[in-house]
């Protein structure tokens, strides 16, 4: 079976996706204040107190803020793969539905097409030459050919286009987060029976690495959601 394009179905989910994330990014956000409110207490003093903060901002902190970004980047990324989809293919009706094997059903009908057309032209032929001495008849000009290759050369480009966009298929950088957040948890987990005072557990605490780039990665989604905010409102102003 070949490649099947829902554009309807892609434009659900994707909404579906946009209205979830919203929701959710609400609960982790409430999620990462409480757990900036524990930070902020005055008994997170000397080594426990501070392996206990760096828990908070190395560890739990990150997997909580890299979460919502995921999510951020997940609505983003969808959204990027449908304008990619459109803009490769031509197809811009939101409701259009692309199987590929139906286009090579239509492609394969219109080749059968072309002898049986010939077939009834020669006969058509035929006929107009058996009545030449009572009356002057000529082949009406139809450009079938011309037209039959065009339409078999556009279902051809549109096969091409779609398998175009598939193969430039890449990891998205929603699951490399989600790897790398997959990673930091399950080491978490393993180290869990250990005491905030354990040596072990305070170092792997220590360790900022993730933290820091995941904070990057927010600080860029932040300032690019505002962007998009500011340049949709400028949008609105000129068509008022």
């Amino acid at each position: 079976m070949g490649f099947h394009v829902d554009l309807k179905e892609f434009h659900e989910v994707l909404e579906k996706l946009q209205k979830d994330t919203s929701k959710t990014n609400n609960q982790l956000e409430q999620a990462k204040q409480a757990l900036n409110g524990i930070i902020q207490a005055d008994a997170m003093q000397g080594a426990t107190g501070k392996a206990i903060v760096n828990d908070i901002n190395n560890n739990q902190n990150t997997v909580v803020i890299g979460l919502k970004d995921t999510n951020e980047l997940l609505s983003i990324e969808m959204a990027q793969t449908l304008q990619d989809f459109q803009s490769t293919t031509g197809e811009t009706d939101e409701n259009a539905i692309i199987l590929e094997d139906a286009l090579l059903q239509a492609q394969n009908k219109l080749s059968n097409l072309q002898p049986k057309k010939h077939e009834m032209d020669s006969r058509i032929s035929n006929i107009y030459n058996s009545v030449s001495d009572l009356i002057s008849l000529s082949m009406p000009n139809s450009q079938f050919d011309e037209k039959l290759v065009a339409a078999s050369k556009e279902l051809e480009d549109t096969i091409q286009k779609v398998q175009q966009f598939e193969s430039k298929k890449e990891k998205s950088n929603a699951e490399n987060i989600l790897d790398a957040l997959n990673k930091q948890v399950q080491i978490a987990g393993k180290m869990s029976s250990l005491s905030y005072t354990d040596p072990q557990l305070q170092a792997f605490f220590a360790q900022d690495e993730l933290a820091k780039g995941i904070h990057e990665m927010d600080t860029q989604i932040t300032k690019a959601e505002k962007e998009a905010k500011l340049q949709a409102e400028r949008e609105m102003k000129k068509k008022q």
